[in-house]
């Protein structure tokens, strides 16, 4: 998805924004950025992630959540809307605001061409910072890989690259088929 600068605003009026015009929008340092719309590829991995993520997650205590919730970054000061958010165990939510999550244990993004850059640097950033987070996967529709960056219990990240096979996602206990994440890309031409 493109993001498109709004303006500067406070955390607190990002907030109350967002809540009141149900337009999505990430905020990173005082700026609102407007979540643009997505192909129908980038729909399609979406849902085929989701539909696997919340099958391998249906007897565990774990959520799978769209891209309509909100997750915080505390310590950076910033808000996203990530593809897929997973939480294991009990969610913690933001003290501002009880429709943010601030403990995703996995999160996925699928990469545009106009975003990955920035999906990769300084999105990973924030998302790095959060203590709870295990994995994040970039997803990339036209190369049809998967790039997993996995948090090792020394605190460092590991990167990886996959375009066939299963990935073990050890954040959430689960092996995922990379093959799951392009079924049916073809039909859409």
């Amino acid at each position: 998805m493109e993001a498109r600068p709004l303006r500067v605003l406070s955390e607190d009026e990002y907030l109350t924004i967002e809540e009141s015009n149900g337009a999505l929008s990430d905020y990173v340092n005082g700026e609102a950025f407007e979540c643009a719309g997505a192909s129908e590829a980038h729909n399609l991995v979406v849902t085929n992630l989701a539909g696997r993520l919340s099958a391998l997650l249906a007897e565990r205590p774990c959520v799978v959540l769209s891209s309509q919730q909100r997750i915080a970054t505390v310590a950076t000061r910033a808000f996203h809307h990530p593809d897929l958010t997973v939480v294991c165990g009990a969610i913690e939510r933001h003290p501002k605001d009880r429709n943010t999550i601030t403990n995703p244990t996995l999160v996925v993004e699928v990469l545009s061409p106009s975003t990955a850059d920035y999906d990769r640097g300084a999105k990973f950033d924030h998302y790095r910072s959060m203590a709870s987070l295990g994995e994040v996967l970039f997803v990339a529709p036209e190369a049809r890989t998967i790039e997993q960056r996995r948090r090792l219990p020394s605190g460092e990240w590991v990167v990886r690259w996959f375009s066939e096979g299963s990935i073990e996602l050890a954040a959430i206990g689960a092996t995922l088929e990379v093959h799951v994440a392009f079924t049916k890309l073809e039909l859409l031409g």
